[in-house]
């Protein structure tokens, strides 16, 4: 039986538990790709929630308030479909293939989180191009974020990486950095 085709987009998701094939983070930036407006926790404004293994309160939450609740499998099966085409402004080929030399991409294998008000690209297109560029794009700041991409109006976010002693970057430099890693 074919699976029913899941949209994600202008829908309020949340991601919860442990995933097999991808983190919260890539799975984050690719829900935000497809045009969903991912959050950290669930209330009676999430329009769907996806669970992996130990998903814990929140999927606990969705079922008390009737959410449509999906595994893996589903998530899986919506990063399947072409997403190339969600990020419309991204100078990226629709099939991007990874840098030569790792050295020329900062980004791969980084965690990297994206915050603030941009001017040129929105945070959902910069979070898809460092997925594409191999980042691990995360929600929050921690000892293990490498790059803050930080935009007008950071707050707390910006003062936490700087705190951290944590690689800041402007959209203006993003944007530089990978278009140097393509």
């Amino acid at each position: 039986m074919p699976a029913t085709k899941i949209d994600v987009s202008g829908k309020t998701v949340c991601i919860t538990g442990t995933f097999t094939n991808f983190d919260r983070g890539d799975a984050t930036a690719k829900l935000e790709a497809l045009g969903a407006r991912v959050t950290g926790s669930v209330s009676k404004k999430t329009d769907m929630l996806f669970a992996g293994e130990k998903a814990g309160s929140k999927l606990e939450k969705a079922e008390e308030l009737d959410i449509p609740v999906y595994g893996e499998d589903e998530l899986a099966a919506l990063f399947n479909a072409p997403v190339a085409k969600a990020a419309k402004k991204a100078p990226a080929p629709a099939k991007p293939k990874p840098a030569a030399n790792a050295g020329d991409n900062p980004f791969k294998g980084k965690i990297v989180v994206v915050t603030g008000t941009m001017k040129t690209m929105d945070r959902k297109e910069i979070s898809a191009r460092l997925a594409a560029l191999g980042a691990k794009v995360s929600d929050s700041v921690s000892s293990k974020t490498n790059i803050l991409v930080a935009g007008e109006k950071a707050g707390s976010k910006l003062a936490k990486a700087e705190d951290l002693g944590i690689t800041i970057m402007s959209e203006d430099e993003f944007i530089e950095a990978a278009a140097a890693a393509d």
